[in-house]
């Protein structure tokens, strides 16, 4: 009877330590992810490694996740918009400074920018560098090859 009390009580600690955040031992809670495209920076080289500004950013959900490398792809395809993924992964970033990991904030980066519809791409085709230098070097400004 003792030894069963024992491993009962030994279970419901296990289980209420289990629930909490290994860095900080605070409750884990799913935070309110971003779901818009507008990403306002706190700092100059957010998400560019070696910064690590993001960690300090008040609209970033991971600040203070424990994020790793078993929980990142989950983490990763739960994100509901490219901000939150952007978050996460310039979170991971500062953590864990890879190339990986950089390219991956980039990745979201760059879908924020096309999917969110930014006014400041220029969408003007252009004529390769190469078709330019050809057409300038071997026309004779009359139009007409001679040779």
């Amino acid at each position: 009877m003792k030894n069963s009390t024992i491993l009962i009580l030994l279970s419901l600690v296990i289980i209420l330590v289990a629930g909490c955040d290994r860095k900080t031992g605070e409750a884990l809670t799913m935070p309110q992810l971003p779901t818009d495209y507008v990403l306002n920076l706190y700092g100059a080289n957010e998400g560019i490694h070696p910064d690590t500004s993001v960690l300090d950013n008040p609209d970033n959900p991971f600040a203070h996740a424990s994020i790793n490398m078993e929980n990142i792809w989950d983490l990763s395809d739960e994100c509901p918009s490219p901000k939150a993924k952007f978050y996460l992964w310039a979170s991971l970033l500062a953590n864990i400074p890879v190339g990986e990991h950089q390219y991956f904030t980039a990745r979201a980066l760059h879908e924020l920018y096309t999917i969110g519809g930014s006014t400041t791409r220029v969408n003007k085709p252009r004529k390769p560098t190469v078709q330019l230098w050809i057409t300038s070097s071997t026309m004779p400004p009359g139009g007409k090859q001679t040779g």
